[in-house]
């Protein structure tokens, strides 16, 4: 069974501050708490995933232009509203020659992720692809969130 999830949210950090700070050239690792929810496919359950973030982010420039490689990675339990516990790991991977957006010093990349929610003692697992929007400013992933997500029963 497939199809587009019923819910989902994930705004995975406040910004506090936007302004101020110029993009940087370089790397650079961030972290902090996430959450993800999705409605599994397979039996109508609703899963949160609250874990923490881990975020690279890596630019480069040259003559030829600017690359930009971004990664976050979520591992962590998450339970359901059924009383199903599942283990998940969501990875969303990019790389683009330029943002998909800017606001003043806020740039945004529309990365492809793709996520396992493998359930524990019986519960169905289900798998989860789309797209999240990952945020950075002066050189960091600061937060994101689901723009789409496409989910189907393992």
């Amino acid at each position: 069974m497939s199809g587009k999830a019923l819910m989902c949210f994930g705004v995975f950090a406040l910004l506090a501050t936007v302004g101020g700070a110029a993009v940087l050239a370089g790397s650079s690792h961030t972290s902090f708490d996430c959450s993800v929810g999705l409605v599994n496919p397979c039996n109508g359950e609703f899963v949160a995933l609250y874990a923490p973030c881990s975020n690279l982010y890596h630019e480069n420039s040259n003559k030829n232009g600017s690359h930009y490689k971004l990664q976050m990675t979520i591992i962590g339990s998450a339970d359901g509203n059924q009383g199903n516990t599942y283990n998940v790991s969501f990875i969303a991977n990019g790389q683009f020659d330029a943002p998909t957006g800017a606001s003043g010093n806020l740039t945004w990349f529309d990365t492809p992720y793709q996520s396992n929610w493998a359930g524990l003692a019986g519960a169905p697992g289900f798998g989860a692809t789309g797209t999240v929007r990952l945020w950075v400013v002066g050189g960091e992933v600061v937060g994101g969130s689901i723009l789409s997500a496409v989910t189907s029963c393992k």
